[in-house]
């Protein structure tokens, strides 16, 4: 054997092994992710129903993960200034979205133009819950129940009004109005909390808004909750009618909430996310907190959360043309 030939040898066994080396490349990312704090954005202020079950998911995500997980805030234009931030940043998993139906399905459904691509500029983790919207009255309005409000709102020419913190819940009212047959009237406020306070104080007719909104003054009495557009109900109101169970048969709406990462993220780092994320919804605890506040736990995998996201965006559009509504309110 000639001693040119070792060289080649030793050449064909580097490349081996370089070849191997790459091949775990995917293994020892997983094995090394997460080795720094993760990053949580919500794009609405504190308080509401994204903000409250991101911090309840943060200790169990942050324990699957053996990292801390930190909740920053980043609220504007329809949570368009937290998706565009996440969109973004860098694609390594350590900066989420804490996305809901809102900033995903609906604002493509409802602007022309948008700083972000709702499918291809996010890698989905998973839906970790759904939740209906609470339709609230005015105490003076004297309605009761879900077939009050349609009642009434036959009854007047202009219909009744109604106002919302976001175009989201414009959408619920609009779907709510459609099959319902009514005339609505929208008065868009820039958020719920100074909707809810409209309400309370009778300039309204109508709120259509996460129940974390609204719980407070609906177990005070200062507005009254006549109907949600589907399960679970929150535990503070249990006998809270569900709209299809109370005047309108087969109505059906809710949002979801789910978490979300840069569109390039490595697949290796979109699993061992959603790992965290069953991880954290498998805990009773955790289950039951989501129910109390109103929210059904999921858990769907990457695969079908991609599916959802397209579905509802497809519908939402539908609905938005129907109902000329465009964002901004």
């Amino acid at each position: 054997m000639s001693q040119r030939s070792m060289p080649t040898r030793r050449t064909c066994l580097s490349l081996a092994l370089g070849a191997a080396s790459i091949a775990l490349l995917p293994a020892a990312r997983a094995q090394a992710y997460p080795n720094k704090p993760v990053k949580i954005i919500v794009g609405f202020a504190p308080g509401g129903a994204n903000d409250l079950l991101a911090r309840v998911l943060a200790e169990p995500l942050g324990q699957a993960l053996g990292q801390s997980v930190i909740i920053e805030n980043k609220p504007g234009a329809d949570a368009i200034v937290a998706a565009e931030f996440v969109a973004r940043s860098p694609a390594d998993g350590y900066t989420l979205f804490f996305a809901g139906s809102g900033p995903i399905t609906i604002n493509p459904a409802i602007y022309a133009k948008l700083p972000y691509d709702a499918v291809k500029d996010f890698a989905p983790i998973s839906v970790l819950g759904t939740l209906g919207v609470v339709i609230a009255a005015r105490p003076t309005l004297g309605a009761k129940t879900v077939a009050d409000v349609i009642r009434m709102a036959k009854e007047r020419p202009q219909g009744l009004s109604y106002g919302s913190g976001s175009t989201s819940f414009q959408m619920a009212a609009e779907m709510f109005a459609r099959q319902a047959g009514i005339k609505l009237l929208h008065v868009p406020y820039k958020g719920g909390g100074p909707a809810v306070q409209a309400l309370a104080a009778g300039d309204i007719d109508l709120m259509f808004a996460d129940s974390a909104s609204v719980l407070a003054l609906a177990t005070s009495g200062r507005v009254v909750a006549v109907g949600m557009t589907s399960e679970p109900r929150p535990a503070a109101l249990p006998n809270l009618a569900i709209v299809a169970e109370s005047g309108l048969p087969g109505f059906d709406f809710n949002f979801f909430v789910g978490l979300m990462a840069p569109g390039a993220t490595p697949p290796d780092v979109v699993q061992r996310l959603y790992e965290a994320c069953s991880a954290a919804l498998a805990r009773p605890a955790i289950r039951d907190r989501m129910m109390s506040m109103g929210i059904r736990p999921v858990g769907t995998t990457p695969q079908q959360t991609v599916e959802r996201v397209r579905r509802d965006i497809d519908h939402f559009t539908a609905i938005a043309q129907a109902a000329k509504i465009r964002g901004g309110g």
